[in-house]
């Protein structure tokens, strides 16, 4: 089977890769499990209840440990590195968002935040644990191994329905849009996440760059769509819009997923796309015409 993923992600797995297949799948499930449960207990969440009920009604959730996706580790370290930030310690951060290498096409937007943030120990720790796992790839697979890995990811079997992404590529490919069309949006994303990662709290930022991140993965799959949970939970835990909150209650639901992975209706499909994505960018532009409305008032005054 094809790993795309860094070799030294894959000597992650080797404990598990030596048991036999029912014990290691029993064991990787509970593992998952796991580090949902961490995620809860590390987010700053005015509701812990209210998160796990969002969980347990997760599609994306549902998908990833069904099929055994590693997204919600992800999640766990992006939570684990925030709770570090909040708590001064900046260089054991960098080394928990390090450990995100698994997926670095979703934590695209996470030096956008540290550097908006001013955190240059964190950035500094990221690459020093970056440069430990690539060395670390290099002594078990050899050195041809980063020609090998772009070769696997350009197989069209592990890229198969670029129309079903929860991203902006997803629903450019409705639009006719193509990669410049992405490039362009996706750079209007970045800087509006630089504007607010410079005004909010660590982690209503920290929301908006993983949703931010979603939307410029370019690969992303529903499972990967667990990474909307806090932007989600956002408007639950600060004044916000009624038809916000609405629409996250909506997302937070299987439905738009289940559209998303359907053949019946291409419409359906498309509406799914307007739901996912469309969320992001409209709390991205709440949030950035909230602040310049208190930014102007503040000059005004």
């Amino acid at each position: 089977m094809p790993f795309p993923r860094i070799p030294a992600v894959a000597l992650a797995f080797e404990p598990l890769s030596a048991l036999p297949y029912p014990v290691a799948r029993a064991l990787w499930l509970c593992a998952c499990i796991a580090a949902l449960a961490g995620f809860v207990y590390l987010w700053p969440l005015t509701s812990r209840a209210w998160a796990c009920v969002a969980i347990c009604w997760s599609a994306p959730v549902a998908l990833c440990l069904l099929l055994g996706q590693d997204s919600m580790w992800f999640l766990f370290f992006i939570a684990l590195g925030l709770r570090l930030l909040m708590g001064g310690r900046d260089f054991w951060a960098g080394l928990a968002f390090s450990a995100c290498i698994a997926k670095p096409h979703l934590a695209l937007l996470l030096p956008v935040f540290l550097i908006a943030r001013s955190k240059w120990k964190a950035l500094l720790s990221i690459a020093a644990g970056g440069t430990a796992s690539v060395s670390l790839s290099f002594v078990a697979a050899g050195k041809d191994w980063p020609q090998r890995l772009i070769a696997m990811v350009r197989v069209m079997e592990l890229d198969p329905a670029a129309d079903r992404m929860p991203n902006l590529r997803g629903l450019l490919s409705f639009l006719g849009g193509g990669v410049a069309a992405e490039v362009a949006l996706g750079l209007v994303v970045v800087a509006a996440v630089w504007f607010l990662s410079r005004r909010h709290p660590l982690p209503t930022a920290g929301a908006i760059v993983l949703a931010g991140g979603l939307l410029l993965s370019h690969h992303a799959y529903v499972y990967d769509a667990l990474l909307l949970l806090p932007a989600l939970l956002l408007p639950f835990q600060a004044p916000h819009l009624e038809w916000m909150r609405k629409w996250a209650i909506f997302l937070l639901s299987p439905t738009p997923y289940l559209f998303l992975m359907t053949t019946v209706s291409i419409v359906g499909v498309f509406l799914a796309h307007v739901a996912i994505t469309g969320y992001t960018v409209a709390l991205i532009a709440v949030m950035v015409r909230r602040n310049q409305g208190e930014d102007g008032t503040t000059a005004g005054s």
